[in-house]
């Protein structure tokens, strides 16, 4: 899963900071889904400081806006398959409980996971 842009380009011909583009290759490979901006900062070697201004030179958002905007695209990913359920969802996503989970879900968007996948229509039907 990719968000679709060669980000070693993307950063050489655009004015995006590096470490922005460090940190959303680090997003797409890293499946350990550390919400920690410290975990990160840590990973990428630089200050959690240095990681949140990089991303808010480069998109307006705060380092840990970037991240929990991953980890929600993930999670809407994992929703489109109606047989996959919230208690192993939340585990691959590194939430520690699945109601923890839910609340993160609902903080970001506005609904429940289950009422987001009914909202979008996601049934259990062959192909999906």
């Amino acid at each position: 899963m990719s968000l679709g842009l060669d980000l070693a380009r993307e950063s050489e011909r655009s004015n995006l900071p590096r470490l922005y583009i460090d940190l959303l290759n680090q997003l797409e490979t890293d499946r350990e889904w550390s919400r920690s901006i410290t975990d990160r900062a840590d990973r990428l070697g630089y200050a959690p400081r240095t990681l949140t201004r990089a991303c808010q030179q480069a998109t307006g958002r705060t380092a840990k806006q970037v991240i929990d905007d991953r980890i929600m695209l993930e999670a809407r990913r994992l929703l489109v398959h109606p047989t996959t359920t919230i208690d192993p969802m939340a585990r691959q996503l590194s939430f520690s409980e699945a109601g923890n989970f839910v609340k993160f879900f609902q903080r970001h968007a506005g609904e429940n996971p289950d009422a987001w996948r009914n909202r979008n229509d996601i049934k259990d039907t062959p192909g999906l």
